[in-house]
């Protein structure tokens, strides 16, 4: 935010300038959106589809020798 030109301060008398209210709005409009590319890439790589018969088939072996 300070990059942007954003001022911290305690008291009320500060007047942040156009830049920095440019900068919160855009991280308001985009953040959310750059959130759920990220997650929607993450998603499609992970494919749990294909693990998840091995992942069941381990699980039932380890309830059978009594290892749960």
């Amino acid at each position: 935010m300070s990059l942007c030109g954003y001022i911290s301060s305690t008291g009320s008398a500060v007047v942040q300038s156009q830049s920095a209210i440019n900068s919160i709005i855009n991280i308001y409009m985009f953040g959310p959106l750059l959130i759920f590319v990220g997650v929607l890439i993450v998603g499609l790589l992970y494919q749990l589809d294909k693990k998840y018969p091995a992942i069941m088939k381990e699980l039932a072996e380890r309830e059978a020798r009594g290892e749960l």
